[in-house]
């Protein structure tokens, strides 16, 4: 989709290629603060290319992401 003649598609491609997200470390991190992922609920706030929401869901929690 081009919106103003950017190719946001493309934009969003290369923005997910070049920043892949937090390592699992930073998982574990929050994981020790009580954000256990198997059903809770969580709101990723500016998820941008979705990969922390994605991780969240693949762990299991119900995930609500808003850019």
């Amino acid at each position: 989709m081009k919106l103003n003649g950017i190719p946001w598609g493309e934009v969003a491609r290369l923005y997910r290629h070049h920043r892949p997200g937090p390592p699992d470390s930073w998982y574990g991190i929050l994981d020790g603060l009580g954000l256990r992922a198997p059903g809770q609920h969580v709101v990723d706030l500016g998820t941008g290319p979705g990969s922390i929401a994605l991780e969240f869901a693949r762990r299991g929690a119900h995930v609500t992401g808003i850019d």
